[in-house]
């Protein structure tokens, strides 16, 4: 990168890096898995014969207190009828009409596939057991344009174990934040055309990253999920917090496009001629070796935004890109 950066010095205006797009996972590890769920229920009184009324009776909680959040502030609450359906979309559309620029913008609902539980009967012994599977239930959408981060949403599984995901946009939270400290910049789309002062806003980016998350998680999980309040009697504990995807982001900003335009098609032909599976899992911080498990796979597509080209082994993935005429951008997840 530094050999590249130096080579083309006269054509560059700066580099920006930084997390792109952040999901945390909450997971409550005390009824994480099948033996603390039984556990739990046991502490609670419920016996394994009444699961099944105990958890419609707390799945309907928080139905409930999703609809009471969306009166308290005269937001809507809508079904969504398919998860293929953009929910980005949806709510787009009622941030233009209403003109919301802080706030809850509005709550939605769909049925999507889940980790759960269910009961089983255990053939050997003929006991009943609490399972882990696949299945599908209500999820909930709450969608916020927050006072730092912008856009964002937390979704809500409404069937235990209650798992809860919390999505941010890193360059939505910079912006911000530049426009806090009086420095211009351009954004298009989803990156920067231009910045005032790069190597500030680079240091402001390098601060997302040694930011204590937990208390802010916890606090957007408790507004969502009423059964965490000790005063219910439930005693489901605190969020275990991880990342359960990050995508983190390098642009470099070009002067004009036709500076990027004539080193772009190098790097593309470069990247499909030359890079064979051992750079690819090299890129993605793997080893190559006869344990590696996974498909190296490649894909050059062109979109209307720009050329892009991709390479990735199960969920993680690097891909470059021209945007807007002038960024080279990269992302890896």
């Amino acid at each position: 990168m530094e050999h590249f950066l130096e080579r083309h010095k006269e054509r560059i205006e700066g580099v920006i890096s930084g997390f792109d797009r952040i999901l945390f996972r909450g997971t409550l590890r005390s009824i994480s898995d099948r033996h603390g769920a039984e556990r739990w229920l046991w502490y609670q009184g419920v016996l394994l014969t009444g699961f099944g009324p105990f958890a419609e009776k707390l799945s309907t909680r928080l139905k409930k207190h999703a609809e009471e959040i969306a009166q308290e502030h005269h937001r809507p609450f809508i079904y969504v009828e398919s998860p293929k359906q953009s929910k980005q979309e949806i709510v787009r559309q009622i941030m233009t009409k209403d003109k919301i620029e802080q706030g809850l913008i509005c709550v939605l609902s769909c049925v999507e596939p889940c980790r759960a539980f269910q009961l089983e009967k255990i053939r050997c012994d003929k006991m009943l057991a609490l399972k882990a599977k696949t299945r599908q239930c209500l999820h909930l959408y709450f969608y916020y344009v927050d006072r730092e981060f912008g856009l964002m949403h937390v979704r809500l599984q409404t069937w235990l174990p209650f798992t809860i995901q919390v999505c941010i946009n890193g360059w939505e939270w910079l912006a911000r934040r530049l426009d806090r400290q009086g420095i211009g910049y351009e954004k298009r789309d989803n990156c920067f055309a231009h910045i005032d002062d790069i190597p500030r806003a680079q240091r402001m980016m390098d601060s997302l990253v040694e930011r204590k998350w937990i208390r802010w998680l916890d606090l957007l999980a408790k507004r969502c999920n009423p059964w965490l309040n000790p005063s219910n009697g439930v005693d489901l504990r605190g969020y275990y917090w991880s990342i359960r995807d990050g995508e983190y982001s390098t642009d470099v900003l070009f002067k004009d496009s036709e500076s990027l335009k004539e080193v772009y098609p190098r790097l593309l032909n470069h990247a499909i001629r030359n890079f064979s599976a051992k750079e690819v899992l090299r890129f993605l911080q793997r080893h190559f070796n006869c344990r590696s498990t996974g498909e190296v796979k490649s894909n050059l597509t062109v979109r209307i935004e720009g050329v892009r080209i991709k390479h990735w082994v199960d969920e993680n993935s690097i891909k470059m890109y021209d945007k807007q005429g002038f960024v080279l951008g990269s992302r890896q997840r």
